[in-house]
């Protein structure tokens, strides 16, 4: 009875739109209990604990006079509340939503109004380190239509709490519902004053700094990234006349293309940058067209039947060249078809070791070769050779380079 007849009198010619004083200062501090970075919006969504305090002088009442009652909730859609918003919010037009959430009032006037919300806001992320990129995230919070010297927005607490249940396993994993880790927070309180206005306009900021943990990309993005790379290397391993080189080349390109469709369908809400990885493998598709058509050409080079040699001094440099690159054995064969009374090699005894790509070139008959064919076939080795050696340098250079996201 003593409860029905205080809740009477306190909302007895009550008027929840009229301000508590002329002056009322909110208290305020947020604990979160979960956030997920929503990438197709560039947005951030934040479940959290919003925790409101102030004074409202026309709720005090005496506990003596109503058997000790020192305090009294009440749904909050009939008393005052500040009307704290998102600036930034990420769905204009959507008001915070308390569902049926209770206010505390205590004797003292005193009210406590701690509201679950979810909060979506912006949050530009740059991409350019994926899967290994932070975001600074920020989340404005004041009144939609008070100036400061009207309600006063205070901030109890520098940091944001976080309360984030975690589940591990028996083995120690940890168990989360989302792939960001938080490196940073902070809340502070801004004064601004607009052209339009003379007054003070004061925003509380709570800022976040977000790195994502998904250790599945190690399998799915970066492991991928390094192989393709060393694939293409491979290639220039393979004997400078096998037509194989070019199906391989093929497959390597065709590797890249789904690499980049498949990374792009990830990334692509974010027009304005690349990521590292995707610009490796771009580049790396280049690589590989570069090195299907070097294929092709020291492939024709080492096939082709020819009824000319190389000119003596361009054999003579090649001939140098071939012990630099370890091509001896390429070397050997050049030198001794050019030897008087030199004996035909068969192409059975090039198709064992380095030496394999020299088949069905230079004579009428394709069981020999000529010391013409030699000619073009430690050509194309040297190729193929200088080739691996820039490809090599290239790859250990985009290693170094692109370290930060590997």
């Amino acid at each position: 009875m003593a409860e029905q007849n205080l809740r009477h009198k306190l909302l007895e010619n009550y008027d929840k739109t009229s301000l508590p004083a002329m002056k009322t200062t909110v208290k305020f501090r947020m604990t979160i209990k979960h956030f997920d970075m929503i990438e197709d919006e560039q947005a951030l969504r934040l479940d959290a604990w919003m925790v409101n305090e102030w004074v409202d002088h026309r709720l005090q009442w005496d506990p003596e006079l109503y058997e000790g009652l020192e305090k009294l909730s009440f749904p909050h859609q009939i008393l005052w509340k500040p009307d704290l918003d998102i600036y930034n919010s990420a769905r204009i037009g959507e008001s915070l939503s308390f569902g049926d959430t209770l206010l505390i009032v205590f004797s003292n006037g005193r009210v406590l109004f701690v509201p679950p919300v979810q909060l979506h806001f912006t949050c530009a992320m740059d991409l350019t380190y994926w899967p290994h990129d932070t975001h600074n995230c920020t989340l404005t919070i004041g009144s939609w239509v008070h100036d400061g010297h009207t309600i006063d927005p205070q901030i109890m607490d520098e940091k944001p709490e976080f309360d984030i249940p975690v589940d591990l396993t028996e083995s120690g994993k940890n168990l989360t519902r989302g792939s960001w880790d938080v490196k940073g927070s902070n809340m502070t309180r801004k004064v601004s004053k607009y052209d339009c206005c003379p007054e003070l306009y004061i925003t509380l900021i709570i800022s976040l700094k977000l790195q994502r943990n998904a250790p599945a990309y190690a399998w799915t993005v970066r492991l991928p990234a390094v192989g393709m790379c060393i694939l293409t290397v491979v290639l220039f391993l393979l004997p400078p006349g096998a037509g194989e080189k070019l199906v391989f080349g093929g497959l390597c390109l065709i590797l890249d293309l789904l690499f980049i469709a498949y990374t792009s369908n990830i990334v692509s809400h974010a027009p304005t940058h690349t990521p590292l990885i995707i610009e490796l493998v771009c580049e790396q598709l280049l690589l590989v067209i570069g090195s299907v058509v070097l294929a092709a050409f020291t492939t024709r080079m080492a096939r082709d039947p020819h009824t000319c040699g190389l000119p003596v001094c361009v054999r003579q440099v090649l001939l140098m060249l071939s012990v630099c690159l370890c091509l001896q054995n390429y070397k050997n064969l050049v030198a001794r078809s050019h030897q008087p009374y030199t004996r035909t090699v068969k192409t059975e005894e090039l198709e064992m070791g380095e030496s394999s790509a020299a088949q069905l070139y230079g004579g009428m008959s394709g069981d020999f070769t000529t010391p013409c064919g030699l000619d073009w076939l430690l050509l194309a080795a040297v190729i193929d050779r200088i080739c691996l050696i820039v490809f090599v340098a290239i790859f250990i250079m985009n290693m170094i380079s692109f370290s930060a996201v590997l």
